[in-house]
């Protein structure tokens, strides 16, 4: 070897010191009394078994209405392009403004909720739907039910995301695929 070639390649002995500079250290962590670990709580201890069961079926319930709220709607469509006098067109393309506001919005509930709380948006959110689910049932022509069909998909999309965030509130990730 020329000696350039020596100062670019360290020797074993040049790369073996760093590593033996590091030690593991350990330390004891002292156990809690009773008492004590009642002050530390987990955020997942906070509820009973039975009220976090009764939250999912709730939060199961509630996550059902967004494909409800689309499925229910498809076979009325003929109908309602006929009552209405609408081309298909604009028919069909009130499921996709509802789709298209319930992804966009969903990105937002996420947020929110996390400032403001779980319960209180998904309540405004579900409260919003059914105004706007009376507004597209009266709805005089196709723009005004394109309006609340949109309208609708902002405030349905609350009942995905909210009670996703919901679950990872209430059960620890370990339990998380059982109670899904």
């Amino acid at each position: 070897m020329t000696q350039n070639q020596n100062e670019v390649m360290p020797s074993q002995q040049q790369q073996q010191e760093p590593a033996a500079a590091f030690k593991i250290i350990t330390i004891p962590i002292p156990s809690l009394s009773e008492k004590e670990k009642e002050q530390f709580k987990s955020i997942y201890d906070l509820h009973s078994k039975n009220k976090k069961t009764l939250i999912l079926a709730v939060l199961g319930l509630v996550g059902l209405l967004l494909p409800f709220a689309d499925l229910i709607y498809l076979p009325s469509l003929p109908r309602m392009i006929e009552n209405l006098k609408t081309t298909e067109t604009l028919g069909s393309l009130t499921v996709s403004i509802c789709l298209l506001t319930s992804c966009l919005f969903g990105l937002l509930w996420g947020v929110i909720s996390d400032c403001y709380g779980r319960k209180p948006v998904t309540l405004i959110g579900l409260t919003t739907f059914c105004l706007w689910t009376i507004g597209c049932r009266y709805s005089p022509n196709i723009y005004a039910l394109l309006i609340f069909r949109g309208l609708q998909g902002c405030s349905i999309s609350v009942s995905l995301v909210v009670g996703q965030a919901a679950l990872a509130d209430l059960y620890h990730p370990s339990e998380r695929g059982r109670a899904m």
